[in-house]
């Protein structure tokens, strides 16, 4: 998980899959993450990972629940069409912004 301060926001860059086989260490590094954020929007950039599970699901959630706490405002961003898929059959989307990014290869 890279974080990357940027003027208007926190992006936390996710570079594997939200899945059940790493998500202790998941968990770990996005706490991490958010006790060290002190901007009050944070972008969870999904846009290079491919694949989530229920655990992932609960991962984004857990960190949902955190910026609530903290008072920040929790934006995601997806590329993959079935983590998209993913989020709108769990009516995340009427918890959180997500927002759909188109990348290029």
């Amino acid at each position: 998980m890279q974080v990357i301060q940027e003027k208007e926001h926190t992006r936390l860059l996710a570079e594997e899959d939200f899945l059940v086989t790493n998500a202790n260490r998941l968990q770990l590094e996005l706490i991490e993450a958010l006790e060290a954020i002190d901007n009050p929007k944070v972008i969870l950039d999904l846009t290079e990972i491919t694949r989530m599970d229920s655990i992932g699901i609960k991962l984004v959630l857990g960190l949902l629940k955190s910026c609530e706490q903290k008072n920040f405002l929790l934006e995601v961003e997806v590329s993959s069409s079935s983590i998209l898929k993913l989020f709108h059959l769990c009516k995340l989307g009427q918890l959180l912004n997500i927002r759909e990014v188109v990348v290029n290869e």
